[in-house]
């Protein structure tokens, strides 16, 4: 137990959940008063202890039903094709389409997990070392059953259906059976999914399972390649990661109210003392500043803009300004839509609204860094931070460094923030070298978690 607790443990550490080794030894403790027999709180009692942030939830459920599977029966194999069939010895797929009706209706779910276990060996064609993924096997099963039409047949069952389809009952009644029967039918496809993830273990072992079926958290999917599943789970996580993001600031805020200590005063003034430093001298507390955030609104790099954009006005009362610019080829401020609309419906704005585009639609940082100093070049003073948000692909176009140059000179701070891995730069059209030695930092940023880091550090 104690190996496979700390495999499992590493597996959590190795895509992101942080856990400590004092939370370690908490879930040991808590293990030794409780009885492992019972999965259920054996499970509470590991989640108590090691999980603290609830997105990372689903990812210790995954791991856990890997490395703490329920018993399963052993790994059948299908009849090869040369070997005589036994499908003729089997229970007509009727019959086990009843069987299952009647289990989902009582919820028997001792019978549907034998029903279960009896459809997959039939239908999943499992062999021992083939390199194929559990969702695979599902969809067989799935498919041979035809759970769209046992979803429908127990709605009409729950629902109180006559025999030619009318409903007996009113439309909330037909809703609420619908309800219940998907809800049951989630419960058939969670008993198939964890009895075929239990088998492919025993083939193939916990740890490459764990490899083959772990997900990134939240905040370390990448920008340029998060799906539209992805971006949804990054936009329900960014409220509470700029909540603690915002904790840390006003923590951060409140130590340094007086500055740093100036030991070379402080010092100083010690000699008056006779070498004691009875009075520390501070250094004064730099200004929250004043933000300008330029941002790369073309293709895959407008939803690294977006989710940037919405962490920085989450977090606006740490600053003491901040104005947003969006462009392509050309630039356009967006600060109003921001200011005046959720975030979701000012993206939606920049898309529409913003006069972002100049000759063809294709990215041309120098252009765009022109336009700025002609248009906006008088919102730039010694107290403005400036972020550039893109991947610094201008489409072979001149970069115009110069003009970067010049908007660093007007102001605090210049920081470009790219979310492309930094093997990428400089490859293909990226001119990131172009800018680099003008900037007071170039960061790779290609998730929320390096963006939160970023902030703090700014902020």
């Amino acid at each position: 137990m104690i190996d496979r607790l700390t495999a499992f443990v590493d597996r959590l550490r190795q895509v992101g959940v942080p856990v400590s080794t004092s939370e370690v030894i908490d879930a040991s403790t808590a293990l030794s008063f409780i009885s492992w027999s019972e999965r259920s709180v054996f499970r509470s009692a590991l989640a108590a202890t090691l999980i603290k942030n609830g997105t990372h939830r689903p990812v210790f459920e995954t791991l856990f039903d890997i490395y703490f599977p329920q018993m399963v029966g052993e790994l059948q194999q299908e009849p090869d094709s040369e070997q005589p069939s036994s499908k003729n010895d089997a229970k007509p797929l009727d019959d086990m389409t009843s069987e299952v009706l009647e289990a989902l209706l009582r919820m028997d779910l001792e019978l549907l997990d034998r029903l279960a276990e009896e459809a997959i060996a039939r239908y999943a064609g499992m062999m021992p070392g083939r390199p194929v993924g559990g969702r695979y096997y599902q969809w067989k099963v799935e498919q041979a059953l035809d759970m769209n039409a046992i979803t429908e047949r127990l709605t009409q069952m729950l629902g109180g259906s006559g025999p030619g389809g009318e409903t007996a009952g009113s439309v909330l009644t037909a809703l609420l059976a619908r309800e219940d029967a998907t809800a049951r039918m989630g419960e058939l496809r969670r008993r198939i999914e964890r009895i075929i993830r239990g088998r492919l273990i025993s083939d193939r072992g916990p740890e490459a399972m764990a490899r083959a079926l772990s997900r990134p958290l939240p905040e370390e999917v990448e920008f340029l390649q998060a799906t539209s599943e992805d971006l949804a789970e990054m936009k329900r996580t960014i409220a509470a990661m700029s909540r603690r993001l915002a904790a840390r600031l006003a923590y951060k805020h409140h130590r340094t109210k007086r500055g740093r200590i100036d030991f070379r005063k402080t010092i100083r003034r010690s000699l008056e003392t006779g070498g004691t430093p009875l009075e520390p001298k501070y250094r004064h507390r730099t200004n929250r500043p004043d933000l300008i955030v330029m941002c790369d609104v073309s293709g895959s790099v407008a939803s690294f803009s977006r989710f940037a954009l919405s962490l920085l006005y989450a977090l606006s009362q740490h600053f003491r300004k901040i104005r947003s610019f969006a462009f392509v080829d050309a630039i356009d401020e967006v600060t109003h839509f921001f200011e005046q609309a959720e975030m979701e419906e000012a993206a939606r704005r920049v898309r529409t609204e913003a006069n972002v585009v100049w000759l063809d639609g294709h990215s041309d940082y120098g252009h765009a860094f022109s336009q700025f100093l002609q248009r906006y070049g008088d919102a730039l003073s010694p107290k403005t931070t400036v972020l550039v948000l893109g991947d610094a692909r201008s489409n072979f176009r001149d970069p115009l460094a110069e003009r970067l140059h010049e908007i660093r000179d007007r102001v605090r701070k210049l920081y470009f923030l790219n979310p492309e891995p930094h093997r990428h730069w400089d490859t293909g059209d990226s001119i990131v070298s172009k800018y680099s030695p003008v900037c007071d930092g170039v960061f790779e940023v290609r998730n929320l978690r390096q963006l939160a880091q970023f902030i703090e550090r700014i902020g």
